[in-house]
Order: structure tokens, then C-alpha cells, then sequence
């Protein structure tokens, strides 16, 4: 019978996590929760200084940014304030914009915290129930 582990083959490569061919970036600096328990609107302010509130769906968030799905177009580089409103009636209002949109033809958005919101990070974190991350 044929032994499998040959005591001569080398296998000091097998934890060597740092090598190139097993590390991989995505870019994300915050853990994104996956959440359905928080009310998001969107404030915008139009030229004559009327704001203008809308509603959208929650698709994931971080104490860096959101994702959500809206019912309509939202422009690129378009500065707003995101309203935030947990059950347990905390709210956040924070300084954002718009970054990317996710298709051409989609409504989902990436929209990005003007500054790094670590009371809303520890927030999420406390009030978390189900383990849904992305």
C-alpha cells in the first residue's frame, strides 16, 4: 500500500498566507451589516434651499457608508444627509454623498459618510441580532 504523505514532500508553503496567490483585496476598510431593522431617508437640498425627503431601502451599512435601493435617480457626487432611525428610537443624522450607483440601469447606490462614524459603528455592533454580513 502507497503511502499518500510522503515524509520527504515539503509542505512549509501550506500556512504562508502572505503569498500573492491567496490574498485577495476587495477594498472594504468596514465590516457591512446587513440590516432590515433601520429607517433610511435621504435629505436633499435643491437649489433654493428646499429640502426634499426620501424614503429607501436599506441594502447594507458601515460606519463608513450605506447601500440602498431608491425609487429614483439619484445624481453622482450629489451631497445629502442620511437620516438614520433604529428600533430602539436612536438616530443618527450624518453628512454624505453619493458615489457610485451600482449599474447603469439600477437603483442601488453606494453612498459614502462624509467623516468616519464610530458611534454609529459601535451602535450597529450593540443593537446586531442576526449575523448577516457582507
Amino acid at each position: 500500500m502507497t503511502d499518500i504523505n510522503h515524509p520527504s514532500e515539503d509542505h512549509s508553503d501550506i500556512f504562508d498566507f502572505d503569498s500573492v496567490d491567496t490574498v485577495q483585496d476587495n477594498g472594504r476598510r468596514s465590516v457591512r451589516y446587513v440590516r432590515n431593522d433601520i429607517k433610511v431617508v435621504l435629505i436633499t437640498t435643491n437649489l433654493f434651499g428646499i429640502n426634499k425627503k426620501i424614503k429607501v431601502q436599506l441594502q447594507d451599512i458601515s460606519s463608513r457608508g450605506l447601500c440602498v435601493t431608491c425609487t429614483e435617480k439619484l445624481s453622482i457626487k450629489k451631497k445629502l444627509t442620511v437620516a438614520l432611525k433604529f428600533k430602539d428610537g436612536k438616530q443618527f443624522k450624518i453628512k454624505a454623498k453619493i458615489v457610485r450607483q451600482t449599474a447603469k440601469n439600477s437603483l442601488d447606490f453606494g453612498i459614502k459618510f462624509e467623516e468616519l462614524q464610530n458611534s454609529l459603528g459601535d451602535h450597529l455592533l450593540e443593537t446586531q441580532t442576526d449575523l448577516l454580513f457582507k
